[in-house]
Order: structure tokens, then sequence, then C-alpha cells
């Protein structure tokens, strides 16, 4: 389903992993990581994000996070070295002039908003 809004046309969603290295005590590296699959509706992200909490904590090394901002931790054998990983819903839409030319998508700046 599309949904005009303002000179745009809004699309769906997508999930953002972002991953985290901590060494020392300090968060070293950062990475972001976009799930390709579109979403229509926010409740189906939100659907795979919990399958996939489900997933890591269940079936891998991670653990629910006591670090604020981050959703789960997987800790080194020295505890000297953890990755932490959280979750972000990012909206998308695609831009009117480019919706003829092709499936052009682009996340939306939530600053302008």
């Amino acid at each position: 389903m599309i949904e005009l809004l303002e000179n745009n046309i809004y699309r769906g969603y997508r999930v953002k992993l972002i991953v985290a290295v901590e060494r020392d005590n300090m968060i070293k590296t950062r990475n972001q990581i976009i799930v390709p699959k579109v979403y229509d509706t926010l409740e189906e992200a939100q659907a795979h994000v919990e399958m996939d909490l489900k997933y890591r904590l269940s079936d891998s090394l991670y653990f629910r996070s006591q670090k604020l901002g981050y959703a789960l931790v997987r800790y080194s054998r020295e505890a000297s070295l953890n990755t932490y990983i959280s979750y972000r819903i990012v909206p998308l839409m695609l831009e009117k002039n480019q919706f003829s030319a092709g499936l052009y998508i682009k996340p939306i700046d939530t600053q302008k908003i």
C-alpha cells in the first residue's frame, strides 16, 4: 500500500541492526547493517525484530544487554572484547519524481520532519 506524504510517496519500513564492539569498556567500532527486506507495516518490521531476538537468545551466544541502547550482548572469553547489537526500524519513502523511472528507495531524513 503506497500512501502520499507531501512531495514524496511513502513506501514502508526496513530493519537496521547496529553492531558495536566494545574493548576495555569503550565502544571502538560501530557498524550499521540494513536488512534488505522492505516491510509494508510497522508491525511486520517489529515481528522481524522479535523473531531475530528470539533466535539469537536461543540459538547463539547472545544475552540481554544491560548497556543502555543495546538489546543484545555477546561476551568474549576474556570479557575485554564484547559485541553489542541494537535494532532500529527505519521508515522509507519513494521520491515522486523517481517513481515512474523505477523503485529507488531511500531512508527518511527524520531531522526534517
